[in-house]
């Protein structure tokens, strides 16, 4: 007991990290926008510093120059607490609201249940069942005919009501098991899900609209101090990517809110007496929008308790052709015994989520209006990334010396291959393993070549070394010794700038061998990605794996991190920014949405099991967010540099400098 207990305790525990993400990620937003961004220019604004000390010590001043108006300031310092404290609400309210489950008026009572436990024949548990259910406002059934009855929480299910593995309780007009806020949504608080979408949304256009600013004048070398804020530049491609992969499950929800549809009902027709059928709640747009919001309109943008029915009952007008509360045992078929038989053995998971990854026939014979312009818009975004990476390709040969034009065609096509090939995993879900890790082999040769760059753009190897020879270089970077700030600088030498390329290089050639392996091990059946046994493949190849890549992040960073000074106005910066960012949304992301589609906290959606349908998020957010990449790149590196001056030059230039500011 005592294991199963501690397992069941750390699963809990795991359940709260993409909880965490979150919140660390919108208190970083509030840090960077409040304080890098705004509060240097409102203190400057309230008199409190000196006006040309606070414009040496606070490159936040540079805003300035962007919004010179301090009204306006404050007023976006105004606009923007209000939708994060909107945004903040309705994500705690939707966190912490518990989910609604059956009344004990749908447990079996005392005679009936001891008689349902005795009874080892299904048809005779399925009298028992219908003679309770008679009284009961239960209208749909199992796709057998069955009453729909949990036989771990041990009550009839009333109608959209499922039971949720991961909460262990039967939840009401449950819609699915949210990561995000480790929470079931359902009808307690589906309208708070709802509105912490939209706020989100809100809150991401706020930050891009105000930032956007700054970043213009950046771009345009309209500051006094071209140098920006990495904070504030990380924060506005942060918030459009937040923003495209929002709206569209914003979308997605609203849509079903205009239907009466929960997520579940979408994928898997609720069955009536008559048969299937999707739109067997809908009451029309206006009722199906106040059975979700509530019947006052003036509470509907706050997250609080608007809807005072009880999640059970059920429109007449809706179910008068379906109601049928008494049933013919003459009618009854073989058939309907067996599913009922499944039903008392408490089979409640579908076929399909114990199924391998459909076909791409299947997945397009399932789609509706919607899916096909979801999957339509995804895959016009990777063509259109992949289109315009070709056009910057031919560019870039006729415009750049080589070797730095291979070596940007490399750089520049992580985001585009990333979209192609997450845009192939959508459509064929059964080729996602050989996708994804056609993408991390591209973008394991991707980090050798960041490297590369830098190094060609200090003049290659001979200039790196006529700089930095000798040199102390800073060891303590992120991956691996950030926290450790005793350790002393290495001088730089021939031998270190050796051990720096191989540390970034084993990783293109080891991942991709491994990737080789991987797939001539799956062939023959002893490579499985779900399998997570001590005795399986990949628990052993993945783990070296994700060794392998933080070794090689570490050359990179280290080399960035002690000569970015000297490429500001190559926008090195951003670059790095643009190639850290992928990153983390393609192997972070991607091993977040993995993990909890194996622990089946993402539910399955026949005919997805949880791990395809974690895959198909995982590749359509991939689309997206790699889309507005390949934008970002398109401006940073479809353009002409100056090209550095060598070291005597930049000497004799910071000398000119030094007299200029002593005169």
């Amino acid at each position: 007991m005592a294991p199963s207990h501690a397992l069941r305790c750390c699963k809990r525990a795991l359940n709260w990290i993409p909880v965490l993400f979150i919140n660390l990620v919108v208190g970083w937003s509030y840090y960077a926008y409040v304080v890098e961004l705004c509060v240097c220019e409102y203190t400057d604004f309230m008199g409190r510093v000196d006006r040309s000390q606070w414009r040496t010590s606070c490159s936040c001043s540079q805003f300035r120059d962007t919004i010179p108006n301090n009204a306006e300031r404050i007023s976006y310092l105004v606009v923007f607490h209000v939708f994060f404290t909107m945004f903040v609400w309705a994500y705690w309210k939707t966190i912490c609201s518990t989910p609604a489950s059956p009344s004990k008026a749908f447990g079996l009572p005392r005679a009936e249940k001891e008689l349902y436990e005795r009874e080892e024949q299904a048809e005779r548990q399925q009298e028992i069942l219908k003679k309770v259910a008679r009284n009961l406002p239960v209208y749909t059934r199992t796709a057998g005919g069955a009453i729909r009855y949990c036989d771990i929480c041990q009550v009839v299910k009333p109608d959209r009501c499922h039971h949720c593995s991961t909460c262990e309780m039967c939840v009401l007009k449950m819609d699915h098991h949210c990561p995000w806020v480790n929470n079931c949504v359902g009808f307690s608080n589906y309208k708070f899900f709802v509105l912490f979408l939209a706020y989100a949304s809100l809150y991401c256009v706020v930050i891009c609209a105000t930032v956007i600013q700054y970043f213009i004048k950046f771009w345009t070398k309209q500051l006094p101090d071209t140098h920006a804020k990495f904070h504030i530049l990380f924060l506005f491609f942060v918030a459009a990517m937040f923003f495209i992969s929002i709206l569209s499950l914003l979308s997605y929800h609203l849509w079903l809110v205009g239907k009466n549809r929960t997520t579940i009902e979408a994928f898997r027709a609720p069955v009536f007496a008559n048969g299937p059928d999707k739109s067997g709640f809908s009451l029309g747009f206006g009722r199906n929008v106040a059975e979700v919001f509530g019947d006052e309109a003036k509470y509907w943008m706050f997250p609080v308790v608007s809807n005072h029915a009880d999640g059970v009952g059920t429109s007449p007008c809706v179910l008068s052709n379906n109601i049928q509360h008494t049933v013919d045992d003459s009618k009854e078929t073989i058939e309907e015994y067996l599913h009922a038989m499944e039903e008392a053995l408490n089979i409640t998971i579908d076929p399909a989520c114990l199924q391998e990854p459909p076909l791409a026939s299947d997945v397009i014979q399932q789609l509706d209006v919607f899916g096909f312009c979801l999957y339509g818009m995804l895959t016009c975004m990777s063509c259109i990334s992949l289109l315009l990476y070709l056009e910057q390709c031919v560019y870039i040969y006729k415009k750049m010396p080589y070797p730095k034009k291979t070596t940007i065609i490399w750089i520049t096509g992580a985001a585009p291959v990333i979209a192609t090939m997450a845009c192939f995993g959508m459509w064929i879900p059964k080729a996602v393993m050989f996708t994804d890790m056609t993408s991390n082999c591209y973008f394991a040769v991707v980090v050798y070549k960041v490297l590369v760059l830098i190094i060609e753009e200090l003049g290659g190897s001979d200039g790196f070394m006529k700089r930095f020879l000798g040199e102390g270089f800073r060891i303590n970077t992120g991956p691996c010794c950030c926290c450790c700030l005793c350790l002393p600088r290495v001088p730089m030498s021939w031998r270190m700038l050796f051990w720096l390329k191989l540390g970034a290089l084993q990783y293109a050639i080891l991942k991709t061998v491994l990737s080789v392996l991987c797939i001539i091990l799956w062939t023959n059946g002893y490579f499985d990605l779900s399998d997570l046994e001590i005795t399986g493949t990949a628990i052993w190849i993945n783990p070296f794996i994700g060794v392998l890549t933080i070794v090689s992040l570490w050359p990179v960073a280290i080399t960035f991190m002690n000569t970015n000074s000297h490429l500001r106005g190559l926008n090195i910066v951003p670059k790095y920014a643009m190639y850290q960012l992928i990153l983390v949304l393609s192997q972070l992301q991607t091993s977040i949405i993995n993990i909890l589609a194996l622990d089946g906290t993402i539910a399955c959606a026949p005919p997805f099991s949880s791990q395809a349908r974690g895959s198909m998020l995982s590749q359509q957010m991939m689309i997206m967010e790699m889309f507005i990449i390949s934008l970002v790149n398109r401006c940073l590196y479809r353009r002409t540099y100056d090209t550095l001056p060598s070291e005597a030059r930049d000497n004799e230039q910071n000398t000119k400098v030094l007299v200029e500011h002593d005169v």
